[in-house]
């Protein structure tokens, strides 16, 4: 799935088109797909990212996040914005970068399964490394 919309375009520049989503608890139509309370869990991990990172305690909170299991996708992803995708994927590199970096005297030597699962799945989606 190579999203168009990261393109260089002449209206828009760098910026992507359309715009990206800012919260995946307020799209409609997700609750088939993926579920809700997770994907709650999720926007509330990254809400809380500053004070986590400031605390030390980002790597105990990701490491509860409910494992979000996207392998289902693959057959339902015409159905599914693209947007969301894009969504988990900046999330989830974003959570996998804390794990490892977020402690610059004790960097981490390992991400939680509840973020590489989702982040390798994501991977193939978007079809990127997950780095």
């Amino acid at each position: 799935m190579l999203h168009d919309g990261w393109r260089v375009s002449p209206d828009r520049g760098f910026l992507i088109k359309p715009d990206p989503l800012t919260d995946l608890t307020a799209v409609s139509g997700l609750d088939d797909i993926l579920p809700r309370e997770t994907l709650a869990e999720i926007e509330g991990a990254a809400a809380e990212m500053s004070d986590l990172l400031q605390s030390g305690r980002i790597r105990q909170r990701l490491e509860r996040l409910p494992l979000l299991d996207l392998s289902h996708l693959n057959g339902e992803l015409e159905a599914l914005d693209t947007r969301v995708v894009e969504r988990l994927w900046v999330l989830y590199t974003y959570f996998a970068n804390a794990c490892i970096f977020a402690i610059p005297d004790s960097p981490g030597h390992s991400i939680p399964k509840s973020v590489a699962v989702p982040l390798h799945q994501l991977a193939v989606l978007v079809e990127r490394p997950p780095i």
